[in-house]
């Protein structure tokens, strides 16, 4: 009865007033949290998915000796019982090249075997200074401008050591 009383109390449009307001308010709230998601859903199809899709179909079919290769083990420390003993490669774990080959015993000899193994090529260029000039900077620094002209090769049969 009293329910009655009350809708005879309202007036014929206060009802739908009431109504599409709190449908408005439930409708905006619903509709930003629906906008939200939504876009967080596009980013991580974006930024996640995609790209991940894109590898995994790039590298389809392809082997995977890459990620084998990255994931092995390169280098092992030389002495287990000293911990700050030096890295160094597996393949030469225990035989540490210290010369470029076995007929080289010291540094002097690298440009003979040079001069014996390529007998014909150009060995050695060498510019010539024309000029030196001084040049104050800005800030009060000098620098030395140098003037190079040209640019020689000796062959090596013309070459000492």
């Amino acid at each position: 009865m009293k329910s009655e009383s009350l809708f005879r109390i309202m007036s014929p449009g206060a009802f739908g007033r009431v109504f599409s307001s709190s449908v408005n308010t439930v409708f905006r709230r619903f509709f930003l949290a629906l906008i939200r998601a939504s876009l967080i859903y596009l980013i991580s199809l974006l930024f996640v998915e995609l790209p991940t899709f894109w590898r995994y179909m790039t590298t389809l079919g392809k082997d995977d000796n890459k990620v084998v290769k990255q994931k092995r083990v390169r280098a092992k420390i030389t002495d287990d019982s000293d911990p700050s003993s030096p890295y160094r490669a597996v393949e030469v774990l225990n035989e540490l090249q210290t010369q470029p080959e076995d007929d080289v015993e010291t540094l002097a000899v690298i440009p003979d075997l040079c001069l014996q193994r390529h007998p014909d090529k150009e060995t050695l260029g060498v510019r010539q200074i024309l000029d030196v000039e001084d040049e104050i900077q800005p800030n009060g620094k000098v620098f030395k401008k140098v003037f190079i002209f040209i640019f020689i090769l000796i062959k090596k049969n013309s070459m000492f050591f």
